[in-house]
């Protein structure tokens, strides 16, 4: 993730701002959980659990997020993936308290239901996800899986925040305003866009922005984005048309204190 960082963003040296922590207590979003485990419109008759912030899975949770990278990485599955992967993992956890000793098998089953989601083509079976958890037990392994789409419902959504900042990119993160005032700016479109791609990949490790709203995620990447790349306003009345979020409700702070925290590191 780093690498990544140091990769698409330049790097001089740079220190976090001083500026105010963002005043958001550290609360699930409900919406959220409905939306990605109900259809629209649709009354359930009995009150589905009410997601809440586990404090041992927060302590762990980073660990597992960069297993998931890891995974996503070696199996070539990609970042879609990857963030889905996440973020099943994020609200299975925020249902239901799991053992420590499970959060690996649980992790491997995330990304094995994100897999089946995006990827078609490919069928896993319980040898490919015991060697992709290091020799997981099988019945474990089946036993989670279906605890892990009940607790979803059995539904499974595609609208994580790279969707979002996909979808973005056909109205354009840049204005023909702001391409006319900046100089050398042929390409300043397509680079907000890769960068807020690799942010919203980098957002899956934000504690703060667990269960936030994706589409707040996607903009708050976009946004950091536009500043990291020198224009003018981080948010505009255009993006804010477009995407029905307010700057207000963008989450900048936490994604530029992990951005920082990251690109400082020593590994």
């Amino acid at each position: 993730m780093k690498a990544l960082l140091e990769k698409y963003f330049p790097y001089t040296n740079e220190t976090p701002p001083n500026h105010p922590r963002h005043n958001r207590t550290k609360t699930i979003n409900p919406t959220v959980f409905c939306e990605f485990n109900n259809s629209k419109g649709s009354k359930c008759q009995k009150s589905p659990p009410k997601p809440s912030v586990n404090k041992i899975f927060l302590k762990y949770r980073e660990h597992y997020i960069e297993f998931l990278e890891n995974l996503c990485r070696s199996t070539q599955t990609g970042i879609s993936v990857q963030i889905l992967a996440s973020k099943i993992f994020d609200i299975v956890n925020s249902l239901k308290v799991f053992s420590i000793d499970r959060y690996e098998a649980l992790a491997v089953i995330c990304w094995s239901i994100a897999t089946k989601f995006e990827w078609d083509d490919i069928k896993l079976g319980l040898e490919e996800l015991k060697e992709c958890g290091n020799g997981l037990d099988e019945d474990l392994l089946k036993s989670l899986e279906v605890e892990v789409l009940e607790l979803l419902d059995w539904k499974i959504t595609r609208k994580t925040s790279l969707y979002y900042v996909d979808k973005y990119r056909e109205y354009g993160y840049v204005t023909n305003e702001e391409i006319r005032k900046r100089e050398n700016s042929g390409k300043i479109d397509e680079m907000v866009g890769k960068y807020s791609a690799t942010l919203a990949q980098m957002a899956c490790r934000v504690p703060e922005l667990v269960l936030e709203n994706d589409k707040i995620i996607a903009c708050s990447c976009i946004a950091f984005a536009r500043k990291k790349l020198g224009l003018r306003n981080n948010w505009t009345c255009t993006l804010e048309e477009i995407t029905g979020i307010e700057e207000n409700q963008l989450r900048m702070h936490e994604l530029e204190e992990k951005y920082y925290c990251m690109l400082n590191s020593k590994f």
